[in-house]
Parts: C-alpha cells; sequence; structure tokens
C-alpha cells in the first residue's frame, strides 16, 4: 500500500494566519487504477482563495474555492499514467500555500470484447496503468501464453488474440505486467460454433464438409440441414472440435439453416448453405432435330414454374417443380447449328438462378426427300440439319458429284433441289456432304421406269409406233407388250438405262384403252403407256362399176367375236359378218344402184362399237358398140296381087 506524504510549505508575508496551518486532511482514496475519482480535502488556505489541482504532469485537473474558513473539498480523476506513484500539487492562487501528495497507480483492463465466442473468435483486450512498456503476458483458459505485447510508454495497451481450440465452457482470460507484475483477469465464455462450411452453396447431391468448434469435449454433435433434420450426426474431440461430411438432399433452392446442436452441452452452432438449382441429368445427350429430351433437376423453389432454352430456342420447354423443388420436363430439339456444343438452359420463374450445360450435341441428317421416287426429270427437293451456321452444303446424286451447292442457314438447316438427270434406274445414292464440318449424311432417291415417247399414240393394227424410255437398268433387256400380244418388240437400254425402238402394231381386238407395257427383264421395272388400236377396213377393189364388180372387205382391229356390219353408201347393212378372235373378219358383196362418184364403206363393229371406213370409186358403166346384121328375106305376095319387080 502506497503512503500519502504530505509537504507543508511556508507561506509568504503578508498571509500570516495560514503561515504553518495549513495541510490536507484527508486524500481518498490514495491507490486507483486510471479512472478512478479520487477526493480531497484540505485547510488552512486563505479565505475564498483558489486551489489548483495538478496530477501526473496534467495541471488543472481540479479547481476550487476555499470557504471564509480557508478550507476546500475537490475531486478529479486519475488521467492516464503508468504504474507506480504519480504526484499531485494543490495550490492556492492567493496565498500560493501549496501541499504535496503521492497516488499509486495500478493496472487495469478497460474492455474485454466480446464476452463470448467460439473458437477462432478474435478477443480484443484494453487496458492501462502498467507499467511505461512493458511487456504484458495474457493467458486464456489451459493456454498460458496465448499472446505476448507490449504496453505504451503511458501503460496503456490494446491487444488482440484469437480464442483457440478449447472445448466449451467458461474461460480466465488473466492480463499480467512482466515487470509492474501487475495482473488483472476477465471472464469469457466458449460457445459452440460452425468454424467452416465448404463449400457453402451448390446443388442438391452436393458434398459438404462442416467443421466446428467449441462444443464440449467428446461430445455427440447432430447436424440438420433446412428441412431435414439429423442429416448427420459426429463426435467432438477432446477439444470440442468436430468435422462431418454429408451429402445435400432433396430441398427447395435458397439459403438453408445448418444447425449443430451438442447433445450434452447444448451448444448451438449456426451457418447457412445456399441450395441452387441443376440439371442432374440430360436424356439423351445427342440426337437429331425431331429427338424427344428429357430434363431432370433438383434445387428449384417449391413449385415454382421452370422455363427451358435451347441456344435461341427460348422457351422450347416448360415445366414445373415439385414441392420439393425437383424437375422433370420434356422437350422436342428443334433445328441447331451443328458446329458446336448446344447450351441448354434451366431457369426458374421464382429462384432466378439459370443453370447451364453446354454438353448437348446435335447430329447432321437428311430428314425429307420429296418425292423419294420418279422418273427422270423429276425435280427432287431434299432437306436437312444438323449441318454448321452458314456453311457450304453440296449434294451428289447417283453418279453425278456436286449437282448442286447451297449455303446452310444460322440454323443449320438446308433445303437443296436438283432435277433428276440420264441414269439408270433404281435405287440412288443422296449424299449431303458439309465442306466445312465434313459431315456427311446420306439419303435414297428411287429412278423408277418411264416410256417418255409413244408415238403416235393411237393406231390400226400394221402401223409403225416408236417408243422410247428412261430409268431402265444398264444395258438391260426390255420387252415391249401390246394388249394381250407380248413381246411385240425386245430391246436393250445404254448404261444410262434409255432406249429408243419401234414396232408394227400386231393382229389383235382393238381398245380404246388398251396398254403398252415396257418391263425390264432384269430390274423387274417398268412403264404402262396407254394406246389405242382402231378399227380399220380395206376393199379390193377400190374402184369400178356397178354390178360388175365383187367387193371384198377385210377388217381389223374389231371386237373379237364381234357382229360387223357393212355399209355401202346408202345401202345399210349390205353385209353382216362376225369378226374372228383377234377382231378380224372378211366379206364380200355385190356394188348396186349407187350414184357415181365416191361411195363410202363403212364397217361397223355392233358391241364395241369401232367404226372404219374406206373408199370405192364409182365409174360410169361404158357403153359397148352393138353390130347390127341386115338379111333379105322373100315375102311371098298375096295370090289376088303379086307384084312383080319392075311392073
Amino acid at each position: 500500500m502506497a503512503k500519502l506524504v504530505v509537504f507543508g510549505l511556508i507561506l509568504v508575508a503578508g498571509y500570516a494566519e495560514a503561515e504553518q496551518n495549513n495541510k490536507l486532511t484527508l486524500v481518498m482514496p490514495t491507490e486507483g487504477t486510471v479512472g478512478t475519482t479520487i477526493t480531497i480535502i484540505g485547510e488552512g488556505y486563505g479565505p475564498t482563495e483558489t486551489v489548483r489541482v495538478d496530477f501526473g504532469g496534467r495541471l488543472d485537473v481540479a479547481r476550487v474555492t476555499t470557504s471564509e474558513e480557508g478550507t476546500w473539498t475537490a475531486t478529479f480523476q486519475l488521467t492516464p499514467h503508468p504504474a507506480g506513484q504519480a504526484k499531485f500539487t494543490c495550490v492556492g492562487y492567493k496565498t500560493l500555500c501549496s501541499n504535496d501528495g503521492f497516488i499509486s497507480i495500478k493496472g487495469r483492463l478497460i474492455e474485454v470484447t466480446p464476452e463470448n465466442g467460439r473458437p477462432g473468435t478474435e478477443i480484443r483486450i484494453t487496458g492501462d496503468g502498467y507499467a511505461s512498456a512493458e511487456d504484458i503476458q495474457v493467458s486464456f483458459g489451459n493456454n498460458e501464453n496465448i499472446l505476448t505485447g507490449k504496453a505504451n510508454g503511458m501503460g496503456a495497451f490494446d491487444m488482440v488474440f484469437t480464442v483457440d481450440r478449447q472445448p466449451a465452457g467458461k474461460r480466465i482470460i488473466k492480463v499480467k505486467g512482466l515487470k509492474s507484475e501487475f495482473f488483472n483477469n476477465a471472464g469469457f465464455e466458449i460457445t459452440g460454433g460452425i468454424t467452416s462450411i465448404e463449400p457453402g452453396y451448390g446443388p442438391v447431391g452436393t458434398k459438404i464438409v462442416v467443421n466446428g468448434a467449441g462444443f464440449g469435449a467428446g461430445e455427440k454433435i447432430k447436424i440438420d440441414l433446412g428441412n431435414i433434420s439429423n442429416i448427420a450426426d459426429v463426435t467432438s474431440d477432446k477439444q470440442g472440435e468436430f468435422t462431418s461430411g454429408f451429402v445435400v438432399l432433396s430441398q427447395p433452392a435458397g439459403a438453408k439453416t445448418i444447425m449443430a446442436t451438442g447433445l450434452k452441452s447444448h451448444q448451438i452452432g449456426i451457418d447457412r448453405f445456399v441450395v441452387s438449382p441443376v440439371i442432374t441429368s440430360i436424356s439423351p445427350t445427342e440426337g437429331f432435330v425431331g429427338t424427344i429430351v428429357k430434363i431432370q433437376g433438383n434445387g428449384f423453389a417449391s413449385s415454382e414454374s421452370i422455363r427451358v432454352d435451347l441456344n435461341r430456342s427460348m422457351g422450347i420447354g416448360r415445366g414445373q417443380a415439385d414441392e420439393m423443388g425437383r424437375l422433370s420436363v420434356e422437350f422436342v430439339l428443334d433445328a441447331q447449328p451443328g458446329n458446336k456444343p448446344i447450351r441448354i438452359g434451366v431457369i426458374g420463374r421464382e429462384s432466378r438462378r439459370p443453370c447451364y450445360l453446354d454438353t448437348f450435341k446435335i447430329w447432321s441428317r437428311v430428314d425429307k426427300i420429296e418425292p423419294s421416287a420418279g422418273t427422270v426429270g423429276t425435280r427432287v427437293q431434299v432437306s436437312g440439319n444438323g449441318y454448321n451456321d452458314g456453311e457450304l452444303v453440296k449434294i451428289d446424286f447417283g453418279k453425278f458429284a456436286s449437282i448442286n451447292i447451297v449455303s446452310a442457314d444460322q440454323r443449320g438447316v438446308v433445303s437443296i433441289g436438283f432435277t433428276v438427270d440420264a441414269q439408270s434406274g433404281g435405287k440412288k445414292a443422296v449424299i449431303v456432304s458439309g465442306l466445312t464440318s465434313n459431315k456427311v449424311n446420306q439419303g435414297v432417291f428411287e429412278i423408277t421406269p418411264s416410256v417418255v415417247k409413244l408415238t403416235p399414240e393411237s393406231g390400226c393394227v400394221g402401223n409403225k409406233v416408236e417408243v422410247a424410255g428412261t430409268g431402265y437398268g444398264a444395258n438391260e433387256t426390255i420387252q415391249i407388250d401390246m394388249g394381250e400380244i407380248k413381246s411385240v418388240a425386245v430391246v436393250q437400254s445404254d448404261d444410262n438405262g434409255q432406249f429408243l425402238s419401234s414396232l408394227i402394231i400386231p393382229s389383235q381386238p382393238g381398245f380404246r384403252d388398251g396398254l403398252v407395257r415396257v418391263w425390264g427383264l432384269s430390274s423387274n421395272m417398268g412403264s404402262l403407256k396407254r394406246f389405242e388400236v382402231k378399227a380399220s377396213i380395206l376393199i379390193t377393189p377400190t374402184i369400178g362399176t356397178i354390178g360388175t364388180n365383187l367387193l371384198s372387205v377385210n377388217g381389223s382391229g374389231f371386237g373379237a367375236d364381234e357382229i360387223i356390219r357393212v355399209d355401202c353408201g346408202n345401202q345399210l347393212g349390205i353385209v353382216s359378218v362376225k369378226s374372228d378372235a383377234a377382231g378380224n373378219f372378211s366379206a364380200n358383196f355385190e356394188l348396186i344402184a349407187q350414184e357415181i362418184g365416191d361411195v363410202r364403206v363403212v364397217g361397223i363393229g355392233l358391241t364395241n362399237f369401232g367404226v372404219a371406213t374406206a373408199i370405192f370409186k364409182v365409174e360410169e358403166q361404158k357403153k359397148e358398140e352393138v353390130r347390127v346384121e341386115t338379111s333379105v328375106e322373100t315375102i311371098p305376095a298375096p295370090a289376088e296381087e303379086k307384084i312383080e319387080k319392075g311392073q
């Protein structure tokens, strides 16, 4: 304990009444920390004079006026000062009476913040009243020297240390001056807490590692996540620390509370994990335009509406998450460029956290050839997709390369046309090739046979007909049938499946809607063309006179076994006859009673109504000269008259 030493001063002349009578009657307390209030009482000073108190080098820490009797009382607070004896002086302004004394300064802790926290918490300690520039040692709980610092010249300090690994409970902070040997204590309570979470956000299925400290030594700790209780449990070590890993289970998007609870200490540590949306699967991951793609995900807001985007195709699919934020939605793959993986984006209306995958690959293909079959000269339109944006695409057909070249559009779609040129019939490859991407796709177009020329398209038995065709097999034998008559002609096609032939209409019944059948014997393919076999008649002779000639009529191209009526001029049905199985007939009749000139001879089939006409020219009959022989006959004279010659 420091002692108060009071020194009396001799009063100056003129104040005999105060001479040697001034003194300090009370100083209380005589020791303390910075900020302590000191009370000083004095007497023997001049009446109503001002008394000033100085302390530790600071002037005028207090000022009072004495009473009429020269007594006074002053109070002041100890200002910052290093540990040890701090001098104060009391001086009267009139009498110049003066008294000194000392206050013993002791160290103190000004503040310890915070008062509780988990391991890893930073604690700030401030203090003063320690020895000038002395070393300060701090102990915490079972750590005897958690920090060593240094006071400043005034004995004050401001230090920070971190709560180390210790179990939950109350701990003592001891602050000791190594020179002054002052020490002060403060209390701090270690509480349980989560010290780290890695990662701090992620989708359902994320593996989380949670670290905690400040729990009871060796106690069981239960961990909850969001709406899932006891998702994991772990036992702390002897320092009250733990590490636990677990997988985030299905729950809606957003910040979720992670709570670690010590079942014995009842310490609770709280942190948060943000559940973010994620696409968990895409099936399939590649395909053609038109493929149905299924997307599954989780971590969306409960029951929120979901939009699926595919590159530039916004909202190509739509769906709704379930109550747990899980998603399953399908969409149909539309046209997209195929030069890079396609980005699939899924965004919830409420969660507003888009998630993307750049893994879908679109295949190129020829998706349409219209028509798929046709003859030489047919216009064909080919469409495809999955090519690069804007790349040149060529088309090869059969044995002809680069029959056309076009550019794909920005979606990788190509539409290209060509005309089927002359080549042999059958299935031909249609090859569509991207010149940049080197993507090659193939389709098939079938060239079918066609009769491109049948001249004339009608005729009579015995007439000549020209036939030409395309689309037959290369160097193929081709049989031409007419009506019921097989192999009227047999020809050979060239390398390009073309041919040109002529034939004579064979004897057969007439028909209006008959068919010429042109058939490839190797390809077993052919073409049909309508042809009309007309009725015809031939008369012999074609000129003569009435009654002098017997006309012969021969007909063909009439119905099989048909009754044919023959008319001649104004004589109807001059003769009737029945045709044979090939539609031929023959008849004779005598020309009678016709006018001179051209006379129409008409053959009419009474069943198929085939009609044929021929012209007979009737000539005027020439008159023949008649020779008259004269004879002289003697006629006897009557009896009564007798005339004699010469009388």
